[in-house]
């Protein structure tokens, strides 16, 4: 749907808004919700400025290139939660891994745009650190175990991206170690 009226695009910004604000609500804090739904209807708005396309959803095709495995990280979190019967923490955690490996190996889909690739991979290895930073907040050693094992697959998938120089390379294998250490650390005590 293309449209240059003003206040059908504003009307459109808040329904991505309200929309983002309850589907990131499902990983997110309602602040954090609030942020990325708040950025979310901005770049929607914004969007036109920069690439000259009136058409609507703009800042969701921008989510679907750079930011996948954002965009998924709800989805899984909340399949997992209603149908997989995992507590909420440990949910987001496995989701956020999921959703690491899918955002990295879409950045493959970005050859040639180092930028955009580099970007991708940057928010895809993001999630599984905000897991972990999450988990930090419940007493759960399964939370506590599946995000520094997320922690660990994201900084060996981002080593394995090929896109770093070799010393920052060497630094993502040694955090995959000490967290892949932490994490089966975390899950025996809690099988035990």
């Amino acid at each position: 749907m293309r449209t240059s009226r003003p206040i059908a695009r504003v009307v459109i910004a808040t329904l991505i808004a309200v929309g983002g604000y309850y589907y990131f609500g499902a990983v997110l804090p309602a602040n954090g919700a609030t942020i990325v739904a708040v950025a979310l209807a901005v770049l929607e708005l914004i969007a036109p400025l920069f690439s000259g396309n009136t058409g609507v959803g703009g800042s969701l095709r921008v989510l679907v290139r750079v930011a996948g495995a954002l965009l998924v990280w709800p989805a899984i979190a909340i399949a997992l939660e209603r149908w997989g019967g995992i507590e909420r923490d440990a949910s987001i955690a496995v989701a956020s891994m999921i959703a690491c490996v899918f955002g990295i190996g879409a950045s493959g889909l970005g050859s040639g745009r180092d930028r955009t690739r580099i970007a991708t991979i940057i928010v895809s290895i993001c999630l599984p650190f905000y897991a972990l930073i999450a988990a930090a907040f419940d007493p759960s050693p399964l939370a506590w175990g599946v995000a520094a094992i997320g922690v660990a697959i994201a900084a060996i998938v981002a080593e394995a991206s090929g896109v770093w120089p070799s010393t920052v390379e060497n630094t993502l294998l040694t955090a995959a170690s000490l967290a892949g250490v932490a994490g089966a650390v975390s899950l025996l005590r809690w099988l035990i």
